[in-house]
């Protein structure tokens, strides 16, 4: 399952990128049009066999023109074993767990549901302003053009609570038949109130309808989402990790939004 999630995530880069390009360690996604997106600008490391001062060389030739580094490495084996050799390097690494919903379609709770992108992209762009990669020129304009590649190249539909003004939030990704739930977000002043759960909810109910299987989403392990997806009924089933880095300063930047 873990495998085929890793190819469904790649197979999004693709559809969402600008270019992906083959090399013997993996591939290279770039979209020079969306530089502050980082997730669309990373070399993506496939290679059971590739080491950390390689992997690191060709981020910098690839990468050069960007701000930032990124590297990814799907599942345990390749990330935990480059970890070391790139932290030596500067990279921060960031970990996520991969997770699947495992127990059917939930009550959709009546606060939530469907609503056009129109409607919602907002409430996105508000929340991102609270986040910690805001202050990043352009990085919320070029987030709102991720949402709309997503919209087409993913059929991406928007759920949220309320409906009818919308204070918490999330997108659902469909892609051969499965579901990747994203962007899950609250207003700071309508937390605590259960709202991104409902619109989770919703989103995992619509996805149980459309038959999308696996439906699942990325969590990462040292901050309480984990365990709260847990709780609306998704379990890990393997990791993805990512390497970061600022290109000029050989600082930490911190990979993904």
């Amino acid at each position: 399952m873990s495998e085929r999630i890793h190819e469904l995530l790649a197979r999004g880069d693709e559809l969402l990128a600008d270019e992906v390009r083959r090399i013997p360690v993996g591939a290279v996604v770039s979209t020079p049009t969306l530089p502050e997106v980082v997730g669309l600008n990373v070399v993506r490391v496939q290679d059971e066999d590739a080491d950390a001062a390689t992997v690191a060389a060709i981020a910098d030739l690839e990468q050069a023109a960007l701000p930032r580094r990124l590297i990814a490495a799907p599942g345990e084996s390749i990330g935990s074993r480059l970890e070391p050799g790139l932290r030596q390097r500067g990279y921060d690494a960031h970990r996520d767990l991969v997770m699947v919903h495992r127990y059917g379609p939930p009550t959709s709770a009546r606060e939530a549901g469907e609503v056009s992108f129109e409607r919602a992209s907002p409430m996105l762009a508000a929340f991102r302003r609270t986040r910690s990669y805001a202050d990043r020129p352009g990085i919320i304009e070029q987030l709102a053009g991720l949402d709309a590649r997503a919209t087409r190249a993913l059929a991406a539909r928007d759920f949220c609570a309320p409906p009818g003004e919308p204070l918490a939030g999330c997108r659902l990704f469909t892609l051969d038949g499965s579901a990747q739930i994203e962007h899950v977000g609250t207003l700071p002043d309508a937390r605590g109130r259960g709202l991104a759960g409902a619109a989770v909810r919703a989103a995992i109910a619509a996805a149980y309808a459309a038959g999308l299987d696996p439906i699942f989403i990325l969590a990462d392990p040292g901050e309480w989402t984990a365990a709260w997806y847990a709780r609306l009924g998704f379990e890990a089933v393997g990791e993805r990790w990512e390497f970061g880095r600022e290109a000029e300063s050989g600082g930490v930047s911190s990979p993904g939004q």
